[in-house]
Protein backbone atom coordinates (compact mmCIF):
# COMPACT_ATOMS: atom_id res chain seq x y z
CA UNK A 1 0.00 0.00 0.00
CA UNK A 2 3.28 2.33 0.50
CA UNK A 3 4.40 1.79 -2.60
CA UNK A 4 1.00 2.89 -4.22
CA UNK A 5 1.04 6.11 -1.68
CA UNK A 6 4.37 6.70 -2.94
CA UNK A 7 3.39 6.50 -7.13
CA UNK A 8 0.74 8.81 -6.47
CA UNK A 9 2.87 11.47 -5.15
CA UNK A 10 5.40 10.97 -7.85
CA UNK A 11 2.73 11.25 -10.27
CA UNK A 12 1.20 14.38 -8.63
CA UNK A 13 4.40 15.59 -8.48
CA UNK A 14 5.20 14.97 -12.14
CA UNK A 15 1.82 16.60 -13.09
CA UNK A 16 2.56 19.51 -11.36
CA UNK A 17 5.88 20.31 -12.98
CA UNK A 18 4.08 20.02 -16.65
CA UNK A 19 1.25 22.34 -15.26
CA UNK A 20 -1.19 19.48 -16.01
CA UNK A 21 -4.36 18.51 -14.14
CA UNK A 22 -3.65 15.52 -11.99
CA UNK A 23 -6.79 14.09 -12.91
CA UNK A 24 -6.93 14.70 -16.88
CA UNK A 25 -3.86 16.14 -17.59
CA UNK A 26 -5.41 19.47 -19.12
CA UNK A 27 -3.25 22.29 -18.99
CA UNK A 28 -3.85 24.24 -15.49
CA UNK A 29 -2.34 27.56 -14.22
CA UNK A 30 -0.99 27.35 -10.63
CA UNK A 31 -3.39 24.62 -9.50
CA UNK A 32 -3.45 21.00 -9.25
CA UNK A 33 -6.78 20.10 -11.34
CA UNK A 34 -8.54 22.12 -13.63
CA UNK A 35 -11.71 24.08 -13.80
CA UNK A 36 -13.57 21.29 -14.78
CA UNK A 37 -12.45 18.66 -12.72
CA UNK A 38 -12.48 20.96 -9.55
CA UNK A 39 -16.61 21.68 -10.51
CA UNK A 40 -17.16 17.69 -10.88
CA UNK A 41 -15.24 17.38 -7.45
CA UNK A 42 -17.32 19.89 -6.09
CA UNK A 43 -20.67 18.69 -6.78
CA UNK A 44 -19.79 15.14 -5.25
CA UNK A 45 -18.87 16.69 -2.37
CA UNK A 46 -21.85 18.32 -1.92
CA UNK A 47 -24.18 15.48 -2.73
CA UNK A 48 -22.09 13.27 -0.31
CA UNK A 49 -22.43 15.75 2.23
CA UNK A 50 -26.11 15.84 2.19
CA UNK A 51 -26.71 11.74 1.60
CA UNK A 52 -24.55 11.42 4.74
CA UNK A 53 -25.97 14.32 6.96
CA UNK A 54 -29.65 13.07 5.70
CA UNK A 55 -28.55 9.37 7.29
CA UNK A 56 -27.21 11.42 10.27
CA UNK A 57 -23.55 10.50 9.54
CA UNK A 58 -20.20 12.42 9.51
CA UNK A 59 -20.83 15.61 6.95
CA UNK A 60 -17.30 15.09 6.22
CA UNK A 61 -16.62 11.42 5.66
CA UNK A 62 -19.99 9.38 6.32
CA UNK A 63 -18.69 7.67 8.99
CA UNK A 64 -21.03 7.23 12.64
CA UNK A 65 -21.60 10.72 14.43
CA UNK A 66 -20.98 11.59 18.17
CA UNK A 67 -24.25 11.86 20.09
CA UNK A 68 -26.09 14.95 18.91
CA UNK A 69 -23.05 16.19 16.72
CA UNK A 70 -22.86 16.29 12.70
CA UNK A 71 -19.48 14.95 13.07
CA UNK A 72 -17.76 11.80 13.69
CA UNK A 73 -15.05 12.46 16.27
CA UNK A 74 -12.08 13.14 14.34
CA UNK A 75 -13.67 15.84 12.13
CA UNK A 76 -15.19 17.24 15.24
CA UNK A 77 -11.97 17.64 16.96
CA UNK A 78 -10.15 18.95 13.69
CA UNK A 79 -13.32 21.66 13.70
CA UNK A 80 -12.77 22.72 17.28
CA UNK A 81 -8.97 22.75 16.12
CA UNK A 82 -9.51 25.29 13.89
CA UNK A 83 -12.70 27.38 15.79
CA UNK A 84 -10.27 27.80 18.43
CA UNK A 85 -6.51 27.35 17.59
CA UNK A 86 -6.76 28.37 13.85
CA UNK A 87 -5.70 24.81 12.03
CA UNK A 88 -7.22 21.67 12.13
CA UNK A 89 -3.96 20.30 13.00
CA UNK A 90 -4.01 19.70 16.62
CA UNK A 91 -6.87 17.56 16.50
CA UNK A 92 -4.90 14.52 17.95
CA UNK A 93 -3.21 16.64 20.34
CA UNK A 94 -6.33 17.78 22.07
CA UNK A 95 -7.93 13.83 21.99
CA UNK A 96 -5.11 13.59 24.14
CA UNK A 97 -5.82 16.91 26.03
CA UNK A 98 -8.87 15.57 27.18
CA UNK A 99 -7.16 11.50 28.22
CA UNK A 100 -4.41 13.39 30.41
CA UNK A 101 -7.53 15.36 32.29
CA UNK A 102 -9.16 11.79 32.86
CA UNK A 103 -12.58 13.23 31.10
CA UNK A 104 -12.88 15.11 33.87
CA UNK A 105 -13.61 19.31 33.51
CA UNK A 106 -10.64 20.77 34.43
CA UNK A 107 -12.68 23.84 36.26
CA UNK A 108 -15.09 21.42 38.04
CA UNK A 109 -14.05 17.86 38.06
CA UNK A 110 -17.30 16.78 36.15
CA UNK A 111 -17.19 13.73 33.61
CA UNK A 112 -16.74 15.23 30.56
CA UNK A 113 -16.80 13.28 27.04
CA UNK A 114 -17.12 14.78 23.19
CA UNK A 115 -21.03 13.37 23.16
CA UNK A 116 -21.17 16.43 25.96
CA UNK A 117 -21.61 19.75 25.40
CA UNK A 118 -17.88 20.58 26.33
CA UNK A 119 -15.64 23.85 24.91
CA UNK A 120 -11.88 23.99 24.89
CA UNK A 121 -11.19 27.13 27.06
CA UNK A 122 -7.75 29.17 27.05
CA UNK A 123 -6.36 29.22 30.48
CA UNK A 124 -5.45 32.61 29.83
CA UNK A 125 -7.88 34.10 27.61
CA UNK A 126 -6.47 35.61 24.38
CA UNK A 127 -7.08 38.89 25.05
CA UNK A 128 -5.81 39.34 28.18
CA UNK A 129 -2.14 38.14 26.33
CA UNK A 130 -3.04 34.58 26.10
CA UNK A 131 -2.10 32.28 23.12
CA UNK A 132 -3.26 29.34 20.68
CA UNK A 133 -0.98 26.80 21.94
CA UNK A 134 -1.67 23.59 23.71
CA UNK A 135 -0.65 24.49 27.03
CA UNK A 136 -3.04 27.43 27.55
CA UNK A 137 -5.76 25.10 26.74
CA UNK A 138 -8.15 22.88 28.86
CA UNK A 139 -11.48 21.18 28.61
CA UNK A 140 -14.76 22.45 30.21
CA UNK A 141 -17.62 22.21 30.13
CA UNK A 142 -19.79 25.07 28.41
CA UNK A 143 -21.21 26.13 32.19
CA UNK A 144 -18.18 26.22 33.46
CA UNK A 145 -16.87 27.87 30.38
CA UNK A 146 -19.42 30.53 30.40
CA UNK A 147 -18.91 31.43 33.92
CA UNK A 148 -14.98 32.19 33.75
CA UNK A 149 -15.57 33.82 30.62
CA UNK A 150 -12.37 36.44 30.21
CA UNK A 151 -11.35 35.59 33.64
CA UNK A 152 -7.99 34.28 34.42
CA UNK A 153 -7.78 31.48 36.38
CA UNK A 154 -6.56 33.49 39.76
CA UNK A 155 -9.49 36.13 38.94
CA UNK A 156 -12.00 33.33 38.95
CA UNK A 157 -10.66 31.62 42.14
CA UNK A 158 -11.19 35.06 43.80
CA UNK A 159 -15.04 35.67 42.22
CA UNK A 160 -15.94 32.47 43.41
CA UNK A 161 -14.85 33.20 47.04
CA UNK A 162 -16.66 36.33 47.43
CA UNK A 163 -19.60 34.39 45.98
CA UNK A 164 -19.31 31.61 48.72
CA UNK A 165 -18.55 34.60 51.45
CA UNK A 166 -21.88 36.42 50.69
CA UNK A 167 -24.32 33.70 50.11
CA UNK A 168 -22.59 32.33 53.58
CA UNK A 169 -24.22 35.15 55.31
Amino acid sequence: MASNYLYKREFVKRQKEKGLCIECSTPVNGSIRCDNCNSRRAEYRKKKYNEWKEKGLCCQCGKETLNNKTYCEKHYLQKISNTRLGTSKFWQALKLLIEKQNYKCALTGDDISFEDDIELDHILPIYRGGTNELSNVQWVTRQANWFKRALTEDELIELCEKIVLTLKK
